[in-house]
């Protein structure tokens, strides 16, 4: 059986919402990207509009009591921090670690699949290692200027494709 059927929460509260709330740093970078590519106004209205959507989606799962002690009360809360950190709008890596401990507690229930923690640990930081290098190499005119923005795109893809392995 699929995880997120069998997650059954209170209010319809499914791990497959949660997950859509696990977009760390995700709001600024799609408004950074869509105002290069159209004008500010469009983008930070797509990232604005996003961030209610965050909002409404982690306070969705919160409108009812949750038992304290079920598996459902650590879902709600690692929705709650990662909607927290999605909807901060200066946030990176390095401010998600508080997530790895319900990650880790969902692991051990055997809801979120074994390597999920690890995953959140190891992924960015081996982006941010290939992006520092890349970096470096640009710096050192080995690589051309106009791949400047690759070691930021880097970094943010990896945290964004976790995020997405997530949902999945």
């Amino acid at each position: 059986m699929p995880v997120h059927q069998q997650v059954k929460a209170v209010g319809q509260c499914s791990l497959k919402t949660i997950r859509a709330s696990l977009t760390v740093k995700f709001h600024r970078m799609l408004a950074l990207h869509l105002s290069s590519l159209t004008n500010p106004l469009i983008g930070g209205s797509i990232a604005g509009a996003c961030m209610v959507v965050t909002i409404a989606a982690a306070l969705y799962v919160w409108r009812r009591p949750i038992d304290l002690h079920s598996t459902t009360f650590f879902i709600a809360l690692l929705g709650l921090l990662a909607a927290t950190g999605a909807v901060a709008w200066h946030s990176h890596i390095h401010t998600a670690p508080f997530l790895i401990p319900p990650l880790i507690l969902l692991e051990r229930q055997h809801i979120l699949p074994k390597h999920t923690p690890a995953s959140w640990v190891f992924i960015p930081a081996l982006a941010f290692i290939i992006a520092t290098m890349l970096a470096s190499a640009i710096q050192a005119d080995i690589l051309p200027k106009a791949m400047g923005e690759l070691p930021d795109f880097i970094r943010s893809f990896s945290e964004f494709a976790l995020n997405l392995y997530l949902f999945f």
